[in-house]
């Protein structure tokens, strides 16, 4: 048993349920993958799921991104303690750990690391983008397809990232909030690194301790190449669900005019989650929003494929943006209405 804490982090069952999501709660811990969802959240599904597995995902969610490989190098047996605290918030047995088939030392960690929790095993899954979502993941681990609308939860299971249950053991364990994260600084940098940052750090102060830019640069990114997003800024701040930093030069981020779509059909091909993208850039394109929902536009997890795959290089992923947004604003005039 560990004083200061007054539990065995190997023994999670000399901490209650309510009293690890208590301090997940407290300490504000959200998903570090990139979506920032409460961590809370997931933790305390609703009395009507079942949830029988708890998926830890260890698969870069970007190109150019090795952030979370790193801190699963360095923190294993905090990301494992985490994992199996928050497999005690939520009540189940089975554990698991998917590592990419391109992180060799990082399945040799996990595999050594588990021998203590006969609960948790490592699975090495394909290394290809984007299986770090986690509806993917999903389907690749434990062969379950998540409804359209539908959230892991619904088919009994919860996907946290590894910075994530680095997270929960620090908050749980020594108490401490969600105030800073490791992520990757990376693209035309001089020293281009894994830096553990404060949130709220500037941009500035990232591109400066890594040695500063080089070349002509184009485009700064928060996040990955795919679907990150373009700052126009160098005061802006880290914030919890950024995983990166990409600097972009002229000739990498060179914009090429988009040409009219031929229909090849490579952007369904390329689709992730089954949609056809040509119909729905098409249709944002001439403005007829109204027939989007035929389409199924909300299930794109917008990953970006279908954008770099299109020979005509339409901007799908900016149309399919737009019609989230659209898509929102209707909700939100209509939920007005309503209240009238």
């Amino acid at each position: 048993m560990d004083e200061k804490i007054g539990f065995d982090p190997r023994r999670p069952e000399t901490l209650s349920s309510e009293d690890i999501l208590f301090r997940v709660r407290t300490a504000g811990i959200v998903g570090l993958g990139g979506a920032a969802f409460p961590t809370h959240v997931k933790l305390e599904p609703p009395k009507d799921r079942k949830i029988d597995s708890l998926v830890l995902n260890g698969c870069e969610c970007e190109p150019y991104l090795t952030a979370d490989h790193r801190v699963m190098l360095e923190e294993t047996d905090k990301v494992l303690g985490g994992l199996v605290l928050a497999m005690r918030a939520l009540g189940v047995q089975t554990g698991i750990i998917a590592i990419e088939s391109n992180k060799p030392d990082a399945l040799a960690g996990f595999a050594e690391a588990i021998r203590r929790f006969p609960q948790v095993r490592v699975v090495s899954v394909k290394a290809a983008y984007p299986q770090g979502s986690e509806k993917q993941l999903i389907k690749t681990v434990l062969r379950r397809e998540v409804p359209s609308g539908k959230l892991p939860m619904d088919i009994g299971c919860v996907v946290q990232n590894v910075q994530t249950a680095k997270a929960i053991h620090d908050a749980v364990c020594d108490g401490t909030p969600l105030f800073e994260r490791v992520l990757t600084v990376t693209g035309s940098v001089k020293r281009p690194a894994n830096i553990r940052v404060r949130i709220g750090t500037p941009l500035s102060d990232l591109i400066d301790f890594c040695g500063g830019l080089t070349g002509d640069i184009r485009k700064l990114i928060f996040g990955g190449p795919m679907m990150g997003l373009s700052q126009t800024a160098l005061d802006v701040p880290v914030i919890k669900g950024t995983s990166g930093v990409v600097a972009l030069s002229a000739k990498e981020a060179k914009r090429i005019p988009p040409t009219r779509c031929i229909r090849c059909g490579r952007c369904v091909e390329a689709c992730a989650m089954g949609l056809v993208p040509m119909m729905m850039g098409r249709l944002m394109e001439r403005g007829c929003t109204d027939a989007l929902d035929e389409w199924s536009y909300s299930d794109c997890m917008e990953c970006g494929r279908c954008s770099y795959e299109c020979p005509a290089k339409i901007p799908l992923l900016h149309y399919i943006r737009m019609a989230k947004v659209l898509g929102r604003k209707k909700q939100t005039v209509k939920g007005m209405d309503s209240a009238i």
